[in-house]
């Protein structure tokens, strides 16, 4: 069987970059279930797959996937979620922040105010900001 690439980083068509996200931001992304599936939409757009053995999630275990919730792959038996193996990968922000993060690290926004408005440190909004900005570049080649 092929393996899947479902890292983000390896496969472009997996990386959303802030331009996408403010072309895509509304007032429902302010419900963390919206947020959830338009982050999990493109880092998962060929499905849901185990990030190990490229195996696909079996329908029973498809909406733990979805809900970002610990699965097992049937094939491998590893277990993972939805961010294993992705840009996301041991984050520690809820999807809501995420978006909130891309939408405010426009460039008219200072390192310092998104910190405070995410109560998070300036050094970790510089780490992100550096991270999305190589997701830019990695996706417009």
């Amino acid at each position: 069987m092929q393996k899947n690439e479902t890292t983000a980083i390896i496969n472009n068509s997996n990386i959303f970059d802030i331009n996408d996200v403010l072309y895509d931001f509304r007032a429902n992304f302010l419900n963390e279930i919206a947020c959830r599936e338009w982050v999990l939409k493109r880092l998962h757009p060929a499905g849901a797959y185990c990030p190990a053995c490229g195996v696909a999630v079996p329908e029973k275990s498809l909406q733990r996937f979805w809900m970002s919730e610990r699965v097992k792959c049937c094939h491998c038996e590893k277990f993972f979620t939805a961010l294993t193996g992705t840009f996301l990968s041991g984050c520690q922000l809820d999807y809501r922040e995420v978006i909130l993060l891309a939408v405010l690290l426009s460039p008219d926004m200072t390192d310092k105010t998104i910190a405070e408005i995410l109560d998070m440190s300036a050094a970790n909004v510089r780490i992100w900001r550096n991270k999305f900005e190589a997701l830019g570049k990695l996706k417009n080649g």
